[in-house]
């Protein structure tokens, strides 16, 4: 089932197209069933409750809000969103920034596999480092579609092989950025109530503050002071449930010089105060 909220779709259609999927014909390997290229229209709302293969989708400007599998994302330029086709989804453009997204729909027998192999299990949505890259490979697509041949089966083929190089080349980057930061997200999770100043991550990871942030940013999706005091909220929370500490007590066990302004961190993460916490969650 497939629905479009918009009376009047003035939407701007730089390419699109759709394709026969015949698995006979492709021996099982993964294939493209539509592709296009499109300037959102505010608000334009796609819906859907299942389509035949999994969408993946590239922002290239603006933003959207995107559910799929369960969970609500917003989407802004180098996001790339995997849409799982068998499941409610849907995806709407911002009111005030709609998207401008390069996207296109893959058919195959093993979808989820090839999507955890491709961009890691249970993720929906990556940060993609060279941008340029994955629009150069669209418009590389949109061509070869564009002028159909008895050779465009093969020439898809390699179109996604060339996009699996991309993926691994964008997740080595990840990973490596992870690797710098995984000492010290484990060291912070471990000991929240240390102080966790600038100066003291940067000795953790021999990096300058601006990219000890960026990292946060790009890896974790928060800042630094974030990062640390959700930990210590997520610590404040274990005490008040399993521990008899008086809230003075947990605000000190947690790195906060006293109570008051551990209870307004507490209200201002969790929107209920540490008292009101306790009450709804024992």
């Amino acid at each position: 089932m497939y629905k479009s909220l918009m009376e009047a779709d003035k939407s701007i259609i730089h390419q699109s197209f759709s394709l026969i999927y015949d698995e006979n014909l492709n021996f099982g390997l993964p294939w493209i069933t539509r592709a296009g290229w499109l300037d959102s229209q505010p608000g334009r709302l796609i819906s859907r409750e299942k389509c035949p293969g999994d969408d993946i989708i590239l922002c290239c400007s603006g933003s959207a809000e995107i559910f799929t599998n369960d969970s609500i994302y917003v989407v802004h330029p180098g996001d790339l969103v995997w849409i799982s086709g068998n499941r409610p989804h849907y995806h709407k453009a911002s009111i005030n920034n709609p998207w401008s997204k390069m996207w296109f729909r893959i058919s195959h027998a093993k979808l989820a596999n090839l999507k955890s192999h491709m961009i890691g299990e249970n993720i929906d949505v990556i940060k993609i480092k060279n941008i340029s890259f994955f629009k150069d490979w669209f418009i590389e697509l949109f061509q070869i579609l564009s002028m159909p041949n008895v050779d465009n089966n093969i020439k898809i083929n390699l179109m996604l092989a060339k996009l699996f190089v991309l993926f691994k080349k964008n997740n080595d980057i990840q990973n490596k950025k992870m690797n710098v930061l995984s000492d010290l997200i484990a060291k912070i999770k471990i000991n929240p109530n240390y102080r966790w100043t600038s100066f003291d991550m940067q000795k953790e990871v021999g990096l300058s503050n601006s990219q000890i942030r960026k990292l946060f940013k790009s890896i974790m999706n928060c800042t630094p002071r974030e990062y640390v005091n959700n930990c210590r909220i997520q610590k404040a929370k274990d005490l008040i449930i399993n521990s008899n500490y008086l809230l003075k007590e947990i605000a000190f066990n947690c790195g906060y010089y006293d109570q008051f302004h551990f209870s307004r961190e507490f209200k201002r993460i969790t929107s209920l105060s540490p008292s009101d916490w306790k009450k709804h969650y024992l």
